[in-house]
């Protein structure tokens, strides 16, 4: 019988996963040399979590972070973006980083015209709230006299 304690202590300590087969590394090394390194904007030691920078048709900066899973690519990877939309992509077991790439900039410019109002609204007008809106915020409050502001939502 195993002592309680050694029982307690196997239960709480972190799973040991064994790390990706090498094909894993080399498919994605052959990824981001095809998109070019000064596309990766983070990368984590374990290959796990990558990040790339993408420049849409304005010159906006845009993240797009993907979140690896163990198979891949057998099974598509998570997607994090600063869209006030979501960002489904279309993956299959064949597909690689330049395939999402590709798609995130077709996103991109579908979302031209949004972010071009946002910025002509947060350029020429005196935005309250929010202080800092990021890429994904919709509303605006905006003053427009003595202690009067209006509430503008913008429909993406």
């Amino acid at each position: 019988r195993t002592p309680l304690l050694q029982e307690v202590a196997l239960k709480n300590r972190p799973e040991m996963h064994a790390p990706p087969p090498p094909h894993y590394y080399s498919g994605l090394i052959k990824d981001i040399e095809n998109m070019g390194w000064d596309k990766l904007a983070f990368v984590d030691n374990e290959f796990s979590t990558i990040q790339l920078k993408v420049n849409d048709s304005a010159g906006r900066e845009h993240r797009l972070t993907l979140q690896l899973k163990a198979n891949h690519p057998i099974e598509p990877p998570d997607c994090v973006v600063d869209f006030p939309i979501p960002f489904v992509i279309t993956w299959t077991p064949q597909s690689s980083l330049i395939n999402i790439q590709k798609q995130f900039l077709a996103a991109l410019d579908s979302m031209k015209e949004f972010w071009d109002v946002m910025d002509e609204i947060d350029k020429e007008t005196w935005v309250l709230e929010p202080e800092k809106p990021t890429r994904n915020a919709t509303a605006r409050r905006i003053a427009i006299g003595n202690n009067v502001s209006i509430n503008i939502e913008v429909d993406p």
